[in-house]
C-alpha cells in the first residue's frame, strides 16, 4: 500500500511538473529591422525573434552613448513592440503591430517586447 502512494505521488509530481509554463510561453519568430547612423549614410541592424526574450526592454546597442537614434522600425515578428525616444524605455511609447512598417519618421533609442498576456 505505501509503495502505491509513493508510486502515485511521484507520477503525480512529474505530470505537474511537465505542465508548468517555461518563463516564455510564447517563441517570437521573425525579424525586427531598424535604421541608425546618420541620415545621408544610414545602417541597418536586424533583430532575430527568437533572440528577443519577451517582456524585457533594450536599449538600441549602436545608438548608446551617442547622440544619435535608430529610427525606422520595421517589426516583422508575431509580437507587439514598443519604441521609446529615451534610453530604459523612458518617454511615450509608440506601438509597433507586429507584420508593421510604420514611416521613417519615429526616432527611438530602446524597445519593449510585449507578450501576449
Amino acid at each position: 500500500m505505501r509503495l502505491r502512494h509513493t508510486l502515485g505521488a511521484a507520477l503525480g509530481a512529474l505530470a505537474l511538473a511537465v505542465t508548468i509554463p517555461t518563463t516564455s510561453a510564447h517563441a517570437t519568430t521573425g525579424f525586427f529591422y531598424y535604421k541608425y547612423g546618420t541620415p545621408g549614410n544610414p545602417n541597418t541592424a536586424q533583430v532575430d525573434g527568437e533572440d528577443i526574450p519577451e517582456s524585457h526592454c533594450y536599449n538600441v546597442p549602436e545608438v548608446e552613448g551617442t547622440l544619435l537614434n535608430a529610427w525606422a522600425p520595421e517589426n516583422h515578428t508575431d509580437l507587439q513592440i514598443w519604441v521609446y525616444p529615451f534610453a530604459e524605455c523612458s518617454g511615450l511609447k509608440t506601438v509597433i503591430p507586429p507584420g508593421n512598417t510604420p514611416n521613417n519618421l519615429i526616432l527611438f533609442r530602446s524597445y519593449y517586447v510585449v507578450t501576449d498576456g
